[in-house]
């Protein structure tokens, strides 16, 4: 995923599953939020599996909605999600990583951290530089992904009516 369309980071992407993925794969360009992303990776199924590393950072919580929702688009029931980050903050920081995982996805994921000690010896360290992989699914009860053509249509509608009830109230 990118939100920006780092057409460098897709270009290295490429030469890296060229070199090492099997037959059959290839890379596309997704900007989370832009329409369907199961559409645009041509995906007529969920993805069994849908892995993602260091695509969170900062506090931006449009750039996570973005995300979230684009995950949501891709994933269905069955679809297992992990994220790797480099924690750069400390737990608690108000720039910390930690906060999209604990807010951002709560309403509609369930998740788990992947214990420290199940990371190759290398990487079993805590705190700041550490690696955080972050286990996902979809939580059972989660309101399926609404078009942001049929929320904006909702909101519009929900604006006329409070307008209407305004309107009723001063008369």
């Amino acid at each position: 995923f990118t939100r920006t369309g780092d057409d460098d980071v897709l270009s290295l992407l490429k030469k890296n599953v060229k070199k090492n993925a099997g037959e059959g794969s290839s890379t596309k360009k997704l900007v989370w939020g832009a329409g369907d992303a199961r559409e645009i990776l041509e995906l007529t199924r969920h993805p069994d599996f849908i892995l993602a590393t260091d695509v969170v950072y900062g506090n931006d919580t449009s750039k996570w909605k973005a995300l979230v929702d684009t995950i949501k688009r891709l994933a269905g029931r069955n679809t297992l999600i992990l994220i790797g980050n480099v924690r750069r903050y400390p737990t608690g920081h108000p720039l910390a990583e930690t906060t999209f995982y604990t807010e951002a996805t709560k309403e509609d994921f369930d998740r788990a951290e992947v214990p420290v000690s199940s990371l190759h010896p290398d990487f079993r360290r805590t705190g700041a530089g550490s690696c955080v992989i972050h286990a996902m699914r979809l939580k059972y009860d989660a309101q399926p992904f609404v078009t942001l053509g049929k929320r904006k249509k909702e909101k519009r509608k929900k604006e006329k009516k409070e307008k209407r009830k305004k309107k009723m109230i001063l008369n």
